[in-house]
């Protein structure tokens, strides 16, 4: 996570996460192109979280839950504007991505946690 969050951050990744949004929201056949590979990390995580689950949660939940972890970071790319007002910014420096990468594990963890407390009661 903590290299996505490096890469929504950059600058460089502003034309094609336009695209890539533009594609979830309005899907063409590019959108099998780029689900080619977002899905494959994608698919990694949820084994991940399946794994951590051990059970606990079934596979809607676990693909819910890992949705969620993506999206927190995706946020800091297409909510940048209000990132930056909200922070006072003028631009995502090293420090402001280092604060944000602590805030997506600290959710990411609890996303995870949560998954086992909920299943268990």
């Amino acid at each position: 996570m903590d290299r996505f969050v490096e890469v929504m951050t950059d600058p460089e990744s502003e034309r094609w996460a336009r695209f890539i949004v533009r594609e979830q929201m309005d899907p063409t056949e590019a959108f099998d192109t780029i689900f080619a590979t977002m899905g494959v990390v994608a698919h990694r995580i949820v084994a991940l979280v399946e794994a951590l689950a051990e059970g606990r949660c079934d596979a809607t939940e676990v693909r819910l839950r890992v949705l969620a972890i993506i999206g927190q970071a995706l946020v800091f790319r297409t909510a940048r504007s209000s990132l930056l007002r909200l922070t006072g910014w003028w631009e995502i420096h090293a420090d402001g991505v280092a604060a944000i990468q602590r805030v997506v594990r600290a959710h990411t963890l609890a996303i995870v946690h949560c998954s086992f407390r909920e299943a268990d009661q």
